[in-house]
């Protein structure tokens, strides 16, 4: 009971932010709320991806391709091996994403 509950909370909250391996890092997945799902998007240095470039539209918690271990860590699907996650940390949000979307 105490696992559905949980998993009710993640399911809740507002994921949207700025993601990263380490949050020393100059790349990582900017995530915002684009009505009922994410639009997840690749930034780093140069520029995000555009809306869908990097990931399709996603309600993350109970999309196979992620894996919602908590509000602040959240894993994604490796695409070499399916069967490993790459995971990501909340992190300070970084206020040059938000103007950096499919720009080059």
């Amino acid at each position: 009971m105490v696992l559905v509950e949980n998993q009710s909370a993640q399911a809740q909250s507002d994921l949207s932010g700025t993601w990263k391996r380490n949050c020393s890092d100059r790349f990582g997945l900017q995530i915002d709320r684009a009505a009922e799902s994410y639009s997840i998007r690749f930034c780093g240095l140069r520029r995000c991806s555009g809306d869908e470039e990097w990931a399709p539209k996603s309600s993350i918690v109970g999309d196979p391709r992620y894996k919602l271990v908590s509000p602040s860590e959240l894993g994604v699907r490796r695409t070499d091996d399916q069967t490993q996650f790459f995971f990501y940390r909340r992190c300070q949000l970084e206020l040059e994403w938000q103007n950096k979307s499919g720009t080059r």
